[in-house]
């Protein structure tokens, strides 16, 4: 059923207190799997009322982000990365381009960069390109691993 599943991002504002105690707006972005606008707002719904139940979902848009790679250390920081990959049409020769787009959590830029890199080596047979690596606002991911 996961294969029906499309990602989502959604803006939530919600009021919390700082590391002061002092009551403040807060922002998170998630990236959520679900099968339906309304799903997702359900989810989010679901997730949010465990955190405050003064919240505002602001945004909920279709992610391009096609597979979310977990890294044993669970990092904070989110990248996605813009991956071209280069296929060869057998009938007719030509070269076609197909774009990706991966999320990641790592610790920083470079290192994002290298784990993809060995992700795809291990699993794909095609020439590729990383044309970007770029962090995120991306604070939870709420996807089956």
């Amino acid at each position: 059923m996961n294969e029906l599943k499309a990602k989502f991002e959604i803006k939530v504002n919600y009021k919390g207190v700082n590391e002061n105690g002092t009551p403040v707006l807060l922002k998170r972005l998630f990236l959520i799997q679900a099968i339906s606008f309304t799903d997702a707002e359900a989810i989010i719904t679901e997730q949010m009322q465990q955190i405050s139940n003064d919240f505002f979902i602001e945004a909920i848009t279709r992610s391009k982000i096609g597979e979310v790679f977990f890294s044993p250390e669970e990092y904070e920081d989110w990248y996605k990365v813009k991956v071209v990959f280069t296929l060869i049409d057998d009938k007719n020769g030509r070269e076609n381009k197909s774009i990706s787009y991966f999320l990641i959590d790592d610790e920083s830029t470079k290192s994002a960069d290298e784990n993809i890199q060995k992700i795809l080596n291990e699993n794909i047979l095609t020439d590729y390109t990383i044309e970007s690596v770029q962090l995120t606002k991306i604070t939870d991911v709420l996807i089956d691993k």
